[in-house]
C-alpha cells in the first residue's frame, strides 16, 4: 500500500504536520482582525456583549497560537532532519525569509501576551485596543514571509547555483519570484552543478534533494 522508502515516509510525516499547522496558522492570521472588530464595536457602543465576544475569541486565539507554535517548530525540525540535502542547498536562499517569519511571530506573540494580561487594566480601553494592532501586523507579516518561502520552493529563481553554492543573489526576485530568467540563459532548466567531477560524485552518492532531479552531467532544479 505504501512505498517502503525513506523519501515517501518523510513526505507522509511532513504532510501530517503541515496538515495541522496550516489549519491553525491560517485561523490565527484572521482572528486578530475579528477580535479587533468586536472590541472596537464594544468600545464605541459601550456594549459588554461585544467586549465579552472579543475576550472569548482571544482565548480561542491563544489555543491556535499554541498549536501553531508546536507544529511550526516540528516543521522546522523536519526540514533539517528529514530534508537535510534540500536545506543544504535551499537554506542558503530561504534563510532570510524564514528568519523574518520567526521574528514576525515573536513580535506578534509578545504583544499578544501584553494584550491578554492587561485586559481591564487601562482606564482608557482604547489603549488596550491599540495593542491588537501589532498583533495583527505580526500575524500578517508572518504569513507573508512563510508564503514567500513556499513560493520560492515552487518557482526557485533570483540566484545562480554553482557547485552547491548560491551566488549573485537577488533578494527581491527571490522573495517575489519576479525574475523569470533566473538561473541560466542557456538552459530551460536550472543547472546547479556544472562541474563533471562534482556531478559524478553526486551520482555515486545519489545526492538528490527533494524537488530536484538529475539530468545528464548536470544537477537540475525543474522550473
Amino acid at each position: 500500500m505504501f512505498e517502503q522508502n525513506e523519501a515517501m515516509w518523510s513526505r507522509y510525516l511532513t504532510e501530517l504536520t503541515l496538515g495541522f499547522h496550516i489549519i491553525f496558522a491560517t485561523i490565527g492570521v484572521g482572528i486578530p482582525l475579528m477580535i479587533a472588530l468586536a472590541q472596537w464595536i464594544g468600545i464605541k457602543r459601550n456594549d459588554p456583549h461585544y467586549l465579552l465576544l472579543a475576550r472569548r475569541w482571544t482565548r480561542g486565539f491563544v489555543i491556535t497560537v499554541a498549536v501553531g507554535v508546536v507544529t511550526g517548530t516540528a516543521i522546522g525540525l523536519q526540514l533539517s532532519l528529514l530534508w537535510p540535502k534540500f536545506m543544504e542547498i535551499a537554506g542558503q536562499i530561504i534563510a532570510l525569509p524564514l528568519f523574518m517569519e520567526t521574528f514576525a511571530f515573536f513580535f506578534e506573540a509578545i504583544f499578544l501576551g501584553i494584550y491578554i494580561y492587561t485586559w481591564n487594566r487601562f482606564k482608557n480601553p482604547m489603549r488596550h485596543f491599540l495593542l491588537l494592532i501589532p498583533v495583527a501586523i505580526g500575524a500578517s507579516m508572518s504569513a507573508f514571509f512563510i508564503t514567500t518561502v513556499n513560493s520560492f520552493m515552487n518557482a526557485p529563481q533570483g540566484f545562480e547555483m554553482v557547485d552547491f553554492i548560491a551566488i549573485q543573489l537577488k533578494t527581491i526576485a527571490t522573495l517575489f519570484t519576479l525574475n523569470k530568467k533566473h538561473f541560466s540563459s542557456n538552459s530551460k532548466q536550472t543547472p546547479v552543478v556544472t562541474d563533471k567531477k562534482v556531478s559524478q560524485r553526486v551520482n555515486k552518492q545519489t545526492f538528490i534533494p527533494s524537488g530536484c532531479e538529475m539530468g545528464g552531467d548536470r544537477y537540475l532544479v525543474p522550473n
